[in-house]
């Protein structure tokens, strides 16, 4: 879980650190802000329809999706 957390913030903090400051209408200042906002307004909607059977296939989809973006097993 702690590991899944982390890909989630460090994924959130490249798209910041890249000119994505925006969520929904929102412009955030600070990484701090748009981390908030993202589990606010993102994250923490998309779990009210959670299905526990779909959980491994996306999780194993956001890793690989994960791994592309750091070219990794693209070799």
């Amino acid at each position: 879980m702690k590991l899944t957390i982390k890909k989630l913030y460090n994924a959130a903090y490249e798209e910041f650190r890249h000119g994505n400051d925006r969520i929904g209408e929102r412009t955030c200042e600070d990484f701090n802000e748009y981390w908030t906002y993202f589990l606010l307004d993102v994250v923490y909607p998309a779990t009210e329809t959670y299905n526990e059977e779909t959980l491994i296939p996306l999780l194993d989809e956001a890793e690989a999706f994960y791994n592309e973006c750091l070219g990794i097993g693209t070799e």
